[in-house]
């Protein structure tokens, strides 16, 4: 209980975590001055979510050999010959294979998760739009990707030494989709909140980007947290 407490005080001073959710702030914030509307601010957190898959693949590919044996319910991560090994391989050369076919399912899995969002999304059609009736506010939308993007390498940078210790492979994969479940509520409960106020007669972005902020902003941070306290999961 006491090391739980103790990670969360350490997420709350968390000087990534704070940028993190600074970042979020700007960009509602960001999106509320220029006018966008819910199609541009879905495109940025879109392209945030495929940075962070990004971020994974190369957190992924960093991964010590040790990292293969954690959360298996080992106290200690092992030494290197417990490793499997395949084909009578060296153990390193047999984690590299298994490193690179983990990442390279990410890859595929979490990419069609977001191909069918650029299918549903159309980011090419919104920012062209963006860019014919506003080019200020496209650079603006262009920004926030870069601050995102600028923002999870920092996050990587401050993080890498921690990770590399605590972390294994299975959790560095799955953590990603908790970003793919604040995207499905705003897309459903959003688009239906947005219609109900348009049929009322009523100015939907607004409302629609307030709770699009809640909500994500609640999930980043929740999952930025879990993607870096390993320790207590693992043990």
């Amino acid at each position: 209980m006491r090391e739980r407490a103790s990670e969360a005080g350490k997420a709350r001073s968390d000087s990534s975590l704070i940028a993190l959710t600074l970042s979020n702030i700007l960009t509602i914030g960001i999106a509320l001055y220029e006018g966008w509307d819910v199609a541009a601010v879905i495109v940025v957190y879109w392209a945030q979510s495929v940075l962070i898959g990004v971020m994974t693949v190369i957190r992924m590919l960093d991964m010590p050999m040790e990292a293969m044996l954690r959360g298996k319910g080992k106290a200690k991560a092992g030494s290197p010959d417990e490793m499997v090994q395949l084909g009578g391989m060296a153990p390193e050369k047999a984690f590299g294979y298994a490193k690179a076919f983990i990442a390279g399912f990410f890859c595929i899995h979490y990419g069609m998760f977001h191909y069918g969002y650029y299918q549903f999304i159309n980011p090419p059609r919104v920012l062209s739009m963006l860019w014919q009736a506003d080019q200020g506010a496209y650079w603006s939308l262009i920004g926030a990707i870069l601050l995102f993007g600028a923002n999870h390498a920092f996050s990587f940078i401050r993080n890498r030494e921690k990770d590399r210790k605590e972390a294994n492979l299975a959790a560095l994969m799955f953590g990603p989709y908790h970003r793919i479940a604040p995207m499905h509520v705003t897309i459903i409960f959003g688009s239906m909140l947005a219609m109900a106020l348009e049929f009322a007669g009523y100015g939907a972005n607004r409302p629609v980007l307030l709770f699009f902020l809640i909500v994500k902003t609640y999930a980043d941070r929740q999952a930025h947290t879990a993607g870096h306290i390993f320790k207590a999961k693992t043990r």
